[in-house]
């Protein structure tokens, strides 16, 4: 019987490649996640930031309140965690059980903003500095919203070719993942309730989770390249 990709990769070399290919990426990743945790901590305001954020905020086209305005609660809490839920729930009555299980575990790894946010201790845009148009409360970094938009999104696109056989349907999925993530980042911006270095913490620990869960997934499988399989057409 003859295999085809991604069921089953042909040449076991390109598994161990990949695998470690894609270990080293997290490893990267999760260092640069810590190394900007450690700059953002304290009560000082990068000028890189002040100088982002007043150029987003200068872009005013027509509709972009209403946009951002989506965009931010589609990145809240609730909305994050319904969607993961529903999604988990439809895969899993799919028959998809590993998407499935991925999916939620996005859920569980969300426990580690809070910590995250305690740690730096790192205070939101000041109106004093920056228009400031939502107050969460609350510390700054990192991002919750991006955090937790790119732990449900950034796993829809690693987990992509699981769902899907079809190219064109594969690379929307994709597309539509990267874009809600970035405008999710730029909305945080945009409305004055984070800094970009806020927004850049949730997205590496964001995509550093992703990947570890992933990771602690492929290395508890047995018998099975499955998720090697979707790594490698990351490529």
């Amino acid at each position: 019987m003859r295999l085809t990709r991604p069921v089953l990769l042909r040449d076991s070399r390109e598994v161990i490649r990949v695998s470690r290919a894609f270990q080293i990426l997290t490893l990267v990743v999760w260092i640069a996640a810590v190394l900007l945790t450690g700059l953002a901590m304290g009560d000082g305001v990068f000028q890189v930031d002040l100088a982002l954020t007043r150029t987003v905020q200068r872009i005013r086209p027509d509709g972009i309140i209403t946009i951002v305005t989506f965009m931010n609660w589609l990145g809240s809490t609730p909305a994050a965690v319904t969607m993961s839920v529903l999604m988990s729930l439809g895969l899993a009555l799919m028959g998809r059980t590993q998407p499935a299980l991925l999916v939620i575990s996005t859920l569980l790894v969300r426990v580690f903003t809070p910590i995250l946010k305690i740690l730096a201790a790192s205070p939101r845009p000041s109106s004093s500095l920056v228009r400031v148009s939502e107050y969460p409360g609350g510390y700054g970094f990192p991002s919750g919203h991006v955090l937790g938009t790119t732990l449900l999104f950034g796993m829809l696109f690693v987990i992509a070719p699981l769902l899907t056989r079809s190219i064109v349907a594969r690379r929307l999925t994709r597309s539509m993942s990267l874009v809600v993530v970035l405008a999710v980042a730029f909305s945080r911006v945009y409305v004055g309730a984070h800094w970009p270095s806020d927004v850049a913490g949730g997205l590496l620990w964001g995509g550093g989770l992703v990947m570890l869960v992933v990771w602690i997934h492929a290395a508890t499988m047995s018998g099975s390249n499955t998720i090697a399989a979707s790594l490698h057409r990351l490529r």
